[in-house]
């Protein structure tokens, strides 16, 4: 299988029991949401039992016209190179790993299990001054 490129930058969040996490060393447990280009599930890691959210993002969607092509490929990097560059804040969700195969690519992330953030902003409404 060869070995697995670091994908992490110094600074990630010591607190977890897991740093880089590849997506052998997990099992998938369920859907948890599907977006316009990907689809996210709960995994809990073989070893540790910490679970953790994978985005599957097919490559067919990202490099397709009409919703993908070079714009779709530029936000999927974007999303990456941002969760990258923010890791370690407490505010951000922490990406512990990549993959790719010839089906999909994948972001490996802690999992927040509170629900969709558009959403409770939603029902919360607006903020006052």
């Amino acid at each position: 299988q060869g070995s697995r490129p670091p994908v992490l930058p110094t600074g990630i969040d010591t607190s977890s029991p897991v740093r880089q996490v590849h997506l052998s060393d997990l099992t998938l447990l369920r859907p948890l949401g599907a977006g316009s280009y990907g689809a996210v599930s709960l995994a809990r890691h073989k070893a540790t039992g910490q679970l953790f959210a994978v985005k599957a993002v097919g490559k067919a969607q990202v490099s397709q016209p009409p919703s993908g092509g070079e714009k779709a490929v530029q936000r999927l990097r974007r999303e990456r190179d941002a969760l990258l560059a923010l890791s370690g804040h407490p505010c951000v969700v922490q990406l512990y790993g990549t993959h790719r195969d010839e089906r999909c690519v994948y972001l490996i992330t802690e999992a927040c299990m509170g629900g969709e953030l558009f959403k409770l902003l939603h029902e919360a409404g607006p903020f006052g001054d």
